[in-house]
C-alpha cells in the first residue's frame, strides 16, 4: 500500500490525495476491519495515507478529519470554500461484509450532519464500493439496500448542490443516474471510474474531469492504457474517451 501511495505522491508531490478503503485494503478480503483490529489498522492507514503524504499535511492536522477516521475510516475535506469532499468507506454497508455493520449506520447519519451543517457548500461524494447495482455472473446490489435508500435519502433533499458521485470496485466505466424505488425525483449522477488492474483483462485506465460550485462537472475524459500495444509491440499506447 505504502508503495502504491508514493507511487502517486511522485508524480503529484504537492496535491492532496483523498484516499478511500476498498475491499483489497484490509486483512481479511471484502470484509471491514473488525473491533479487534480497527485501532490499529486505521491508526496505521492514517499514517502511511495522510501523515507520509506531503499534499495532505493539512489535512493530517485537522483532528476532525482524524476522529472520523479512526471511527470508521470516512471523513469530509473541504476542497474549496464552496465546495466539500465527503469520502466514505463503503466496506461497513456493503452486502459481503459482516463486520460491524452497524458502522454503516453511523456513517450515513453523519452524512446527513455534513450536508445539514453546511448548506452553502456544493458536494462530492466518493467511496469504493458505491450505493448502487453492478452485473457480474448476476445482479449485485453493493450496498444493503437498507443503506443505499438511507445514504440516498439524507442526500436527495441537497441534490442541487451535487456536484457528482464517485464509485470504483468493478474495474470498468459506469455513467448511472440513481434511481429508487424508496426515493423519488433523484437527480443525482454517480461516475464508476477505471480501474489500474488489467485482472479482469480490462486496459488500464484513468479519468479526469474539471468541476467547479457553477456548473458542476466539464470535460470528463477517460485514457486506457493499450496493454496489447505494450505487450506485442513495446508501444506506450493511451487511448481517449470524453
Amino acid at each position: 500500500m505504502r508503495q502504491a501511495i508514493q507511487a502517486i505522491v511522485e508524480y503529484f508531490p504537492d496535491t492532496p490525495i483523498l484516499p478511500v478503503i476498498g475491499n483489497n485494503d484490509v486483512i481479511y478480503h471484502d470484509q471491514a476491519p473488525n473491533a479487534k483490529i480497527a485501532p490499529d489498522y486505521y491508526t496505521d492507514t492514517w499514517q502511511l495515507m495522510f501523515e507520509e503524504v506531503p499534499g495532505n499535511a493539512e489535512i493530517a492536522a485537522n483532528e476532525t478529519v482524524k476522529a472520523t477516521w479512526m471511527k470508521g475510516g470516512y471523513y469530509a475535506y473541504d476542497l474549496a470554500d464552496d465546495i466539500v469532499v465527503i469520502s466514505l468507506n463503503g466496506m461497513y454497508p456493503f452486502y459481503e461484509n459482516f463486520e460491524d455493520p452497524e458502522i454503516a449506520t453511523e456513517m450515513i447519519e453523519w452524512v446527513g450532519d455534513v450536508l445539514d451543517d453546511n448548506p452553502d457548500k456544493h458536494f462530492i461524494t466518493q467511496t469504493h464500493v458505491f450505493f448502487g447495482n453492478n452485473f457480474y455472473k448476476n445482479l449485485e446490489i453493493l450496498w444493503n439496500t437498507t443503506y443505499t435508500d438511507s445514504i440516498l435519502k439524507k442526500m436527495q433533499p441537497h441534490q442541487d448542490r451535487h456536484i457528482l458521485s464517485l464509485g470504483a470496485h468493478i474495474h470498468h466505466v459506469q455513467l448511472m443516474a440513481p434511481e429508487s424505488s424508496a426515493v423519488e425525483n433523484l437527480q443525482m449522477v454517480q461516475v464508476i471510474s477505471p480501474a489500474v488492474s488489467p485482472i479482469y483483462m480490462n486496459n488500464p485506465g484513468f479519468g479526469e474531469f474539471t468541476f467547479n460550485s457553477e456548473t458542476h462537472v466539464e470535460n470528463l475524459v477517460f485514457r486506457f492504457f493499450q496493454t496489447e500495444d505494450y505487450q506485442r509491440l513495446g508501444v506506450i499506447n493511451f487511448i481517449e474517451y470524453d
